[in-house]
């Protein structure tokens, strides 16, 4: 494994052990897509759901991976 994937999963796991610990309600989420920015605020369910698709993008980025039961 390399130096910046070794980052990548150091970077990953506080992520998700900060999220874990962090119990408010709402959250922010903060867009940027082109010269347009915006907020919009979450429940925490949402808020989880977009930490792992996050994660997942992140591993499927920086690290050869297959699913061994694609159909």
């Amino acid at each position: 494994m390399e130096q910046e994937q070794k980052e990548v999963i150091q970077d990953i796991y506080t992520t998700l052990g900060t999220t874990v610990g962090d119990k408010a309600t709402e959250y922010e989420h903060h867009f940027k897509e082109g010269h347009n920015e915006w907020t919009e605020t979450v429940n925490r369910e949402e808020h989880l759901q977009a930490i792992i698709e996050w994660a997942i993008q992140q591993i499927e980025n920086n690290f050869d991976f297959e699913e061994e039961n694609k159909k």
